[in-house]
């Protein structure tokens, strides 16, 4: 059997990475401690953007973008090429789901077509990394119809469009730390965003509905030597 993907990991990045789960096991805080902190800073630096919160999958943080923007009840444009992903987490939040025609990049004329008063946000999906050089056209749309943009860049870990980076176009994007994608985890997820209260409700949704400054507030120190990318 050929498998779809393997993961190449370097030694030093094995190293690297059982260095990290000793230092992880032995502070005794096994979620949202001093390594994700320094994760949600990095790819914030690499967003340009002010806010980046970890979650548990790419899925995920779409769900909880489409939240944030209340979609319940509303309509969701979103490309054909796309994966399940994109759509499955419009539905999951309440959204009914309709598409634009895409290849590579988005038919601007199309989406224009499509944006109707009924519609509540738009996704643009940076396929293959790629970001369409109509997203300021697209954007321009968006703010001018009073929409919110959101990018599915789980591809799209640094690429950039001009000097601009993926996931700072918008009022949010998700990207995805899958096993298959640029940037890995093995599973994982994460929302850029400049949004204050996207901030603060992001990491509600993902800490069980507690405000999500608690697990801060309640933290032991930070960890001395935290590896940097």
């Amino acid at each position: 059997m050929i498998p779809p993907f393997t993961a190449a990991v370097p030694d030093d990045e094995i190293a690297t990475v059982l260095a990290a789960a000793e230092q992880i096991m032995r502070a005794g805080r096994l979620v949202l401690g001093a390594h994700t902190e320094v994760l949600e800073t990095t790819v914030a630096v690499m967003a340009g953007t002010r806010y980046a919160i970890a979650v548990n999958s790419g899925s995920t943080a779409l769900e909880i973008i489409y939240k944030t923007v209340d979609v319940q009840g509303r309509t969701v444009l979103m490309p054909t090429n796309t994966n399940y992903a994109t759509a499955a987490a419009a539905l999951a939040a309440g959204a009914q789901v309709r598409f634009y025609d895409a290849g590579l990049y988005p038919d601007l004329a199309d989406l224009e077509r499509r944006l109707t008063g009924d519609v509540s946000a738009v996704v643009v999906v940076h396929i293959g990394g790629y970001i369409t050089p109509d997203l300021p056209q697209i954007m321009q749309l968006c703010e001018a119809a009073g929409i919110a943009l959101i990018e599915d860049a789980a591809h799209a870990h640094g690429s950039t469009f001009g000097d601009r980076p993926a996931g700072g176009f918008g009022y949010a994007a998700a990207f995805s730390l899958f096993a298959t994608k640029v940037v890995t985890t093995g599973e994982g997820g994460l929302i850029t965003t400049d949004d204050p209260d996207l901030d603060r409700l992001a990491r509600v949704y993902r800490n069980q509905g507690r405000d999500g400054d608690c697990a801060r507030r309640n933290a032991p120190p930070v960890l001395a030597e935290i590896p940097h990318p």
